[in-house]
């Protein structure tokens, strides 16, 4: 599955939704986690370092610094954080913008069949 994050360092629902995923990795640990920003990697290290310290070191995390606004013009999130969860056949299988609904996701994720 491919979980996907979009977020601003600034965005206090941001935070909350990182540190949540850093701290509950064994529930998210199944799928490929890709964080997605358009910050600068002064702010990305900081943040991460604050929010996702335990996320950095994992192999199926990935940061990504999108420079030209792709992820917005692919994915057309509505907000900061807008959270993805993609099959492994890249069908949408749940997304939202609100930090609350992180349980959802990792429902999700550890759905045998899925």
């Amino acid at each position: 599955m491919l979980f996907f994050i979009f977020f601003d360092s600034e965005c206090e629902h941001c935070q909350r939704t990182i540190q949540h995923v850093n701290q509950h990795y064994q529930d998210f640990k199944k799928a490929a986690i890709y964080l997605i920003t358009l910050d600068n990697a002064e702010n990305i290290n900081r943040f991460m370092s604050k929010y996702g310290n335990k996320l950095i070191s994992k192999k199926n995390v990935t940061l990504l610094q999108d420079f030209k606004n792709e992820f917005i013009w692919k994915f057309g999130p509505r907000k900061y954080p807008s959270i993805f969860l993609y099959s492994a056949k890249k069908k949408l299988i749940l997304y939202d913008d609100d930090e609350k609904s992180l349980p959802l996701f990792s429902k999700q994720i550890n759905t045998p069949g899925r």
